[in-house]
């Protein structure tokens, strides 16, 4: 997380978009549909430099990742 953290904060599209792929990726493979669901829409947001729409995503993905992790340990 503190690598999206970090692209985002440099408004650097192509590094969150790579990392929201493979958060994206590893929900598909996890069964949490929601999760994927909002990592592509974040991965694409991220693509077009669309930075509110990601600001707006990012409660509800830490949200999704700190309601997951958990379950993982």
């Amino acid at each position: 997380m503190s690598e999206l953290e970090a692209a985002l904060a440099a408004r650097d599209g192509a590094t969150a978009a790579l990392l929201l792929h493979g958060l994206k990726g590893s929900a598909g493979y996890l069964d949490e549909p929601d999760l994927q669901r909002l990592c592509g829409e974040l991965e694409r947001a991220a693509d077009q430099a669309r930075w509110d729409a990601l600001g707006e995503g990012w409660p509800r993905l830490r949200e999704l990742l700190n309601r997951i992790v958990p379950l993982m340990l």
